[in-house]
């Protein structure tokens, strides 16, 4: 059996369903008293891997300056070491260690085809930039766990207990099969 990486997403989805904003699900030196956890976090991170998603595969070329919060300033080597290997995949950082000209021309196409459908009065110079698909990537993401919350069966409470569940259960059943 090959894992792809849909598969991927839904080992995500997963482990973060309803542990999103607890960032120790990020790091697997935090789970190792949650063996469940630890372990799909382990799966995790060995298919980034192999996908070529883990921080270990950074491009070392790639000079990018970051400046966050606290207005200092981080090489792209010093921020990496900062995040974890899920929370380097979940902010699409990986794109920027690949030719997103060669290997994604395909999807910036759809975008710009998409932009010229739905948003006529761009003009050309809009096209001409180039896309910024960690932040989108990152976006999207964000927005399927969020979705996935929502439409994931509940668990642990009696189901007659709210409306939201019965919801919840028939959406996911008829719109996003077994996601």
């Amino acid at each position: 059996m090959t894992l792809t990486s849909h598969d991927l997403l839904h080992k995500v989805l997963d482990l973060l369903c309803y542990k999103k904003e607890n960032k120790r699900y990020y790091d697997i030196k935090y789970l190792k008293n949650e063996p469940p956890s630890y372990y799909r976090l382990l799966q995790i991170e060995a298919l980034m891997d192999a996908l070529g998603l883990s921080k270990k595969h950074f491009n070392t070329f790639v000079n990018t300056v970051y400046r966050l919060s606290d207005k200092a300033e981080y090489d792209r080597r010093t921020y990496l070491n900062s995040l974890t290997n899920l929370e380097y995949l979940l902010r699409g950082e990986f794109f920027d260690s690949r030719d997103i000209d060669v290997e994604y021309s395909e999807i910036k196409q759809k975008i710009s085809d998409n932009a010229r459908q739905h948003v006529p009065g761009l003009g050309q110079h809009y096209y001409e930039r180039p896309l910024n698909l960690p932040w989108l990537f990152s976006l999207l993401i964000n927005y399927r766990i969020d979705i996935h919350q929502f439409t994931r069966k509940p668990t642990g409470f009696i189901e007659g207990f709210d409306i939201s569940a019965f919801y919840g259960s028939l959406y996911a059943s008829r719109h996003c099969g077994n996601a």
